[in-house]
C-alpha cells in the first residue's frame, strides 16, 4: 500500500504525502488513498507518534501528473486501530492513525507549490499548500 510520508512538522502544520511507492497487490492510486483518509477523517504515519490538537493538516498525493490536497485540523486523538483497517496493504503495522476534521474537499494544487518536494515537503511549503487549498476550495 502507499504509505504516507510525514513532512517536516511543527506544532502548527503537518503534511502527509501519498506516493505510488510501496503499493503492494492493490490497484488503488495515491489519490484513492487520499480520498480514504478524507472519508474516514484520518491520516496515518509510521514515524510520528502524536499529532497535537489544532495542528493544520495537509494531506496530499500525486496522481496522473497532478498534485491533490485537502486540509483539516488535527483533533489530537490517536485512532486505536491498524492503518490496514482503512488501507489494507499498508506496509507497517506499527504506524499510527490520527483523527482529523477535514475542512476542505480535495483540490488540485499547481506543481509550483511542490518544487521543494523530496521525500517530504518543507513545513513552509506545507503552510503555502494549506493556504492555497483553503482559498480555492470551491
Amino acid at each position: 500500500m502507499t504509505q504516507s510520508t510525514l513532512a517536516t512538522i511543527n506544532d502548527r502544520h503537518a503534511g502527509f504525502y501519498y506516493t505510488s511507492a510501496g503499493i503492494l497487490n492493490t490497484e488503488a492510486t495515491p489519490l484513492e488513498h487520499l480520498a480514504l483518509g478524507l472519508a474516514h477523517n484520518i491520516v496515518a504515519n509510521g514515524s510520528r507518534k502524536q499529532l497535537p490538537s489544532g495542528t493544520t493538516v495537509v494531506n496530499y498525493a500525486k496522481a496522473n501528473g497532478k498534485y491533490y490536497a485537502t486540509v483539516g485540523i488535527a483533533t489530537g486523538n490517536v485512532v486505536p486501530v491498524s492503518p490496514r483497517r482503512y488501507w489494507p496493504a499498508w506496509a507497517s503495522e506499527t504506524s499510527v492513525v490520527f483523527e482529523v476534521v477535514w475542512v476542505t474537499k480535495i483540490v488540485v494544487v499547481p506543481d509550483e507549490y511542490f518544487i521543494n518536494q523530496r521525500q517530504s515537503l518543507p513545513v513552509v511549503d506545507v503552510e503555502q499548500v494549506a493556504n492555497y487549498v483553503l482559498r480555492n476550495n470551491r
